[in-house]
């Protein structure tokens, strides 16, 4: 048991695409939202300097002992340590164009900043009264993203409700530097590199050594112009349901401590 395939593709370089098409081949995946949603305590402490490398690579041996597959943040990042905690892994890269990468990327980071309607700071404190899982997410997105961005951005909206804006050339030199360390780094006998995100199934599963599917079953296309966004942060989105849980969870929880406690004081004074 334990990790057999990690994603090593940047950011808008296919992770939803081939997360689909690994679960397609019916293995377990953790992609960005799991990875938040499951294991934001863990990552946090993986990120933090006081965490030792062994203690690093036993976090994420507890984190993926049952999941076959990672793609996307914080995921990718570490594929070094990754192939480290599991000798038996390998991994598949796509390197898109850089020009057209960009220009995705940043609009990616629009469509994100939009979903968010009040100042980041105002959600801080709200999440961290009334919402600490929530909170533990958006921390783990702020630690993230100067390893994606190279920037530490002060916030998603400010207080005026104006969007944080990236600069291009930091976002282009961390594309650069993970794009070139892979390729440097990682052995050739544990790397399949695609020419291709739309490689289709035959290619995937001679590397993989799964069946591949009927003809019936289309290769997947995901995220095209940002529209996974709305499913997972979306109105409707898993982690958007996820934090309303705990928000009416916390809510109940206050109503209880009102009706039991607060209100008969009130009553009886």
């Amino acid at each position: 048991m334990g990790l057999k395939f990690i994603y090593c593709g940047y950011s808008k370089c296919g992770t939803k695409t081939i997360a689909e098409a690994l679960r397609l081949l019916n293995l377990t995946v953790y992609d960005f939202e799991e990875s938040l949603l499951y294991c934001s305590d863990q990552w946090l402490q993986f990120l933090n300097p006081d965490t030792t490398k062994q203690q690093k690579l036993s976090l994420l041996q507890s984190m993926f002992q049952n999941v076959d597959a990672v793609t996307d943040t914080p995921s990718y990042l570490f594929w070094e340590l990754l192939l480290e905690a599991f000798p038996d892994a390998k991994c598949i890269f796509w390197e898109r164009d850089e020009e057209s990468w960009s220009k995705s990327f940043m609009r990616q980071m629009e469509v994100n900043n939009e979903l968010a309607k009040l100042p980041t700071d105002l959600l801080l404190i709200l999440s961290k009264l009334f919402a600490p899982k929530a909170r533990k997410m958006m921390d783990l997105q702020k630690a993230i993203s100067p390893l994606v961005t190279g920037e530490t951005p002060a916030y998603v909206k400010s207080w005026t409700v104006q969007n944080y804006k990236f600069n291009t050339e930091t976002v282009r030199l961390c594309y650069r530097r993970h794009n070139a360390n892979f390729l440097r780094n990682c052995p050739k006998n544990k790397r399949l590199v695609l020419d291709n995100i739309n490689c289709g199934f035959d290619v995937l599963c001679e590397f993989t050594g799964y069946e591949t599917p009927p003809r019936s079953v289309e290769w997947p296309h995901k995220n095209k112009n940002c529209s996974h966004t709305e499913t997972l942060m979306g109105e409707h989105g898993m982690v958007r349901a996820a934090i309303t849980k705990e928000l009416m969870k916390t809510l109940q929880k206050l109503v209880i401590v009102f009706v039991g406690f607060i209100l008969p004081v009130i009553l009886f004074v």
